[in-house]
């Protein structure tokens, strides 16, 4: 076993494809901090183009509205109409509301062209304002379907951006520049969505995808394939050593760049709120009244160590699937392929079934956007991708061991 060792060892860490896959996923990575970086250096300029858009849509729905109300004076003066009274109450009411919300537009486009982070603090006041008196408007009736401001954002929206900007109030935490600013603890919180994580996960496939298919192609190990007593420990060998090394690896090299990031860009608070569904890690499926609720607010700080467990598992099912392809196939360039299959089913299946649809339930791959996992955007929680990713990973390494023990010199059936 230990030469065994020494030589997977050897193969794994001087391995070309190796160094040029963990050089593509430093890259990789570099571009995603770049994006976003440009990104967050175009919010407020782009924000300030839609705000003013905002306005004068606003402004055009509030000379309807008086144009309504002149009408409804005249009707009633006519005496015309009944219950006049109330129609105009309400006109005013709706009118007034209106001009509020361009008062509040046309503040939030004035910050949005001069705005630095000096102004966080008005920043924060000004959008709590401005969304509780959305908020009250969608509760009063006074916002249309039609409307511009049912269009830009529902209730449920406007009630999460309201709690978010409040706890940052309240708690003196300095908001973010942009949604896309890359401070280290934002770098790491973007990583964990889809589709920035397949930045990881199909690193980790490349590092594991010609596992036992170089052994086939190349003639390796014929001596000790021909002792079928010894095959299961190069499968423990092989296995072992690739799912950590690899984690390792990438882990490090992801923990490096949060480390460069947090001395040239900032750490940022590790208390910043982050949403996250109570009950991820104690019921196998989410509360379905949860979608039309605000979901609490947690640090930074504890959604990262929540998200740790479930990252280590699909780590390891991604291994574990691309290493047994590169026996079942035998190919290096089968075995890529056929994950990368998987990858675009994924992707369609994404788009096919809803978000609350049972197939979730037993579809591992849709684990893979950590944070909805956590904000109960699928049926299952964190604690049933935990248990199918793990149960997934046992039946995979169980397989292929079968299928190696089976195998001839050449990879072939017995």
């Amino acid at each position: 076993m230990k030469a065994i060792l020494q030589f997977e060892c050897l193969k794994f860490w001087y391995a070309k494809k190796n160094l040029v896959v963990l050089l593509v996923f430093l890259a990789s990575l570099l571009a995603m901090i770049t994006y976003n970086i440009i990104q967050d250096n175009n919010y407020w300029a782009a924000l300030e183009v839609e705000l003013n858009q905002e306005l004068a849509l606003i402004q055009i729905e509030g000379t309807n509205v008086h144009k309504e109300l002149e009408m409804a004076r005249e009707a009633a003066k006519a005496g015309t109409t009944p219950n006049a009274e109330v129609v105009i109450a309400e006109l005013e009411k709706k009118a007034n509301f209106l001009q509020w919300q361009r008062v509040y537009c046309c503040q939030q486009s004035i910050l949005a062209g001069e705005y630095s982070k000096d102004k966080a603090q008005e920043k924060l006041e000004l959008w709590i304002a401005r969304d509780q008196h959305l908020l009250n408007g969608f509760e009063e009736g006074l916002v249309e379907s039609t409307s511009i401001l049912a269009q830009s954002a529902n209730p449920l929206e406007i009630e999460e951006r309201l709690v978010v900007n409040q706890a940052l109030l309240r708690d003196n935490i300095d908001p973010l520049n942009s949604p896309y600013e890359m401070t280290a603890a934002n770098f790491l919180y973007h990583l964990t969505s889809f589709p920035w994580i397949l930045i990881v996960v199909i690193t980790l496939l490349m590092l594991s995808m010609d596992l036992f298919a170089e052994d086939i192609e190349g003639g390796a190990y014929k001596v000790l394939y021909s002792q079928p007593h010894k095959r299961s420990i190069i499968h423990v060998v092989k296995f072992g050593l690739n799912i950590t090394a690899s984690i390792v690896l990438v882990t490090g090299l992801i923990a490096l760049t949060f480390g460069v990031l947090s001395l040239v860009r900032g750490l940022g608070d590790i208390n910043y709120p982050v949403f996250y569904m109570e009950g991820s890690y104690t019921s196998l499926v989410t509360d379905p009244s949860a979608a039309d609720t605000v979901l609490p607010l947690v640090p930074w700080s504890a959604y990262i160590a929540g998200v740790i467990p479930i990252y280590l598992l699909m780590s390891c099912f991604t291994l574990a699937l691309t290493g047994t392809a590169s026996l079942l196939l035998g190919s290096t360039a089968n075995a890529l392929s056929a994950v990368i299959c998987l990858l675009f089913l994924d992707y369609s299946f994404r788009i096919l079934f809803p978000t609350g649809s049972s197939f979730y339930l037993a579809w591992p791959f849709a684990a893979l956007g950590f944070k909805d996992v956590f904000q109960g955007f699928y049926i299952g929680s964190a604690l049933a991708y935990l248990t199918l990713l793990g149960g997934c990973t046992f039946l995979l390494l169980a397989l292929s061991l079968v299928v190696l023990n089976k195998q001839d010199l050449k990879g072939g059936p017995a």
